[in-house]
């Protein structure tokens, strides 16, 4: 009798101890196959430091005294980020002056109405690979099609950045009616997707989206964290379509870094830091206080 209830008593003990240690083996498993895929938080450092370099604007930057032109205030920030980025640990993944040379071509991009214009404004279309300069001379969407072409991005790569800028253009148009889905809630979506693909780390493909994803996805926190922060767009009925603002400005200049360190043929190095500086010149661009002295 004795034996049986020992028996009844570490029978279920035993097999509950197996059936743990073989989660546990999954979940290890799962663990060391997820550091050969890629996901959004591989590219968490990005949108970190994209978060950190709002947060010094925000804390640090007082609008200097005296008449500027334009051109004066945009090189102004840009100079006041790059202190920022002389900081940071980011010279550890990119050369100085690789930064340096990225954020004298998207330092322009503060200025939202320029963002806009170069982003979206009609330019002379062509996807002739041959006669292809730089994304400055056809515009953001015909040069998203040419990296297709060039296989610098697969399919769902190139249909997600195309959504992420048709949203732009909407919320970006003070005149257009708004989206009926959220940004925060596009970014969500596409992230899920991303995720669920499981594009290998030492592939060619993933990269790039997910450089922009994070980005996208950490700038949305930022922005909702710091509601003060948001300028004020002559829409203070649509306070919604105000707070993301920041975030499409991010996506929208995250994209144009990325295609364009694409088409220039650069190397990883130089595709993530031109999306990351294209995205924290166009979110700086956001900031009530830095509007108001722009404008």
């Amino acid at each position: 009798m004795k034996t049986k209830i020992f028996l009844a008593i570490v029978l279920p003990i035993a097999t509950i101890i197996a059936i743990m240690a073989c989660i546990k083996d999954v979940n290890e498993a799962n663990e060391v196959n997820n550091k050969d895929v890629l996901t959004v938080k591989t590219y968490s450092y990005w949108g970190k430091l994209h978060n950190e370099g709002l947060t010094n604007v925000k804390n640090n930057f007082n609008i200097p005294e005296g008449n500027f032109s334009l051109s004066e205030k945009i090189d102004y920030i840009k100079n006041f980020n790059m202190e920022f980025l002389k900081k940071s640990d980011v010279k550890k993944f990119v050369k100085q002056e690789d930064i340096e040379f990225y954020m004298d071509k998207y330092k322009n991009f503060v200025d939202k109405r320029q963002l806009y214009s170069k982003c979206f404004a009609p330019v002379m279309q062509t996807q002739s690979l041959g006669n292809l300069q730089t994304v400055d001379s056809i515009g953001i969407y015909a040069a998203l099609d040419v990296i297709y072409q060039k296989d610098s991005i697969d399919e769902f790569e190139y249909k997600s950045m195309k959504k992420i800028l048709d949203y732009a253009k909407v919320s970006l148009d003070t005149l257009a009616i708004a989206p009926s889905q959220g940004f925060a809630s596009l970014l969500d979506e596409i992230s899920k997707e991303f995720n669920d693909k499981k594009y290998p780390a030492d592939g060619k493909y993933g990269h790039s989206l997910g450089a922009v994803l994070a980005i996208g996805n950490a700038s949305n926190e930022w922005w909702t964290s710091n509601r003060d922060m948001i300028s004020d767009t002559g829409n203070s009925h649509d306070l919604p379509m105000q707070l993301e603002a920041g975030t499409v400005g991010d996506a929208v200049g995250a994209i144009w870094g990325m295609v364009g360190g694409v088409i220039a043929g650069g190397d990883f190095g130089d595709v993530m830091i031109g999306g990351f500086l294209g995205a924290i010149e166009g979110s700086t661009g956001f900031l009530g206080k830095l509007v108001k002295w722009l404008f």
